[in-house]
């Protein structure tokens, strides 16, 4: 199935490390053009999620949170918010959140939408077809376009779909 998340439960998800549970949701993002990425959510046993997704031929694992701030300016707030969907008696949904942006917090303190831009646009460089003149936030906006959730338009459509896997 193209562009749908699914919900999966494998033993092999275990073998990536010690905090990963057995738990994750898979979705193959197809583009117009019939070219695809897989993402995969992993869940992991301290309440906070890895995104995974391979490019050229590597595995790559990024926390969640990290994503999600380098889509769209939103504050912790707006963000929970916007997983719990006011369904405020779900604590289970509610701790893995405030789990997720505690560790956020304390990895990336007061960052800004181009520093967390710019960060991925460090690490991925030599995966993406740019120049040297090319700024660190341009590579991370066209490494987000071109390997996240790639077939959604916008960046706040790409959160949705971080957004729907997360819940």
């Amino acid at each position: 199935r193209r562009n749908y998340a699914l919900a999966l439960e494998r033993s092999s998800f275990k073998n990536r490390g010690s905090q990963y549970t057995n738990l994750g949701v898979n979705m193959r993002c197809a583009k117009e053009d019939q070219s695809s990425v897989t993402v995969t959510l992993h869940y992991l046993s301290s309440g906070g999620s890895n995104l995974r997704f391979i490019l050229r031929k590597q595995e790559f694992l990024i926390p969640v949170i990290l994503i999600a701030r380098a889509l769209v300016n939103c504050t912790d707030k707006e963000f929970y918010q916007r997983i719990m969907q006011y369904d405020v008696h779900n604590t289970f949904v509610s701790t893995r959140i405030e789990t997720l942006l505690r560790d956020a917090n304390a990895m990336f303190p007061k960052y800004t939408l181009d520093d967390y831009r710019a960060y991925l646009g460090n690490k991925f460089r030599g995966f993406l077809p740019i120049s040297d003149r090319t700024s660190d936030v341009e590579a991370g906006i066209l490494f987000i376009k071109r390997n996240i959730f790639v077939h959604t338009e916008n960046f706040n459509q790409k959160l949705d779909s971080l957004v729907h896997c997360l819940r």
